[in-house]
């Protein structure tokens, strides 16, 4: 039987840099303690963390899911670092699961997703919230 688990990164825990690698140095730890076979992050601390924690660990397959960028929080002089970390954390995952239309115009117009992206290698898909039977 597979193991199936979540582990929150509440925003509390990352609010300095200490304990930011605190809470990667503990998602590594998990991960080689857990070893599982997909890691996936949908929170913008989590889609940044978990993929990283996930490569130190080995982790064969990391997806994210986004349900908008970080960096339209941000509307000061730290959105370009957002983005740079957006691209990042991109870089890290095999798959991007994208929740929106304006989401994927939004990371194609900022180059967190190239323009060919999912054209050339199916790595994103948009996805609804809900689904209906």
């Amino acid at each position: 039987m597979p193991v199936v688990g979540a582990v929150p990164v509440m925003a509390a825990i990352c609010e300095s840099y200490t304990m930011l690698m605190s809470a990667l140095a503990g998602l590594v730890t998990f991960f080689r303690r857990l070893r599982p076979h997909l890691v996936h992050a949908r929170s913008a601390k989590a889609r940044f963390l978990a993929p990283l924690a996930a490569r130190l660990a080995r982790v064969p397959v990391t997806v994210q899911t986004v349900h908008g960028w970080s960096f339209n929080n941000a509307v000061d002089r730290r959105r370009p670092l957002f983005v740079r970390l957006e691209r990042l954390a991109r870089r890290l995952c095999d798959a991007t699961v994208l929740v929106s239309q304006q989401d994927l115009a939004e990371g194609m117009a900022l180059g967190v997703l190239p323009p060919t992206y999912g054209m050339a290698s199916r790595r994103w898909s948009i996805s609804p919230t809900s689904v209906r039977g």
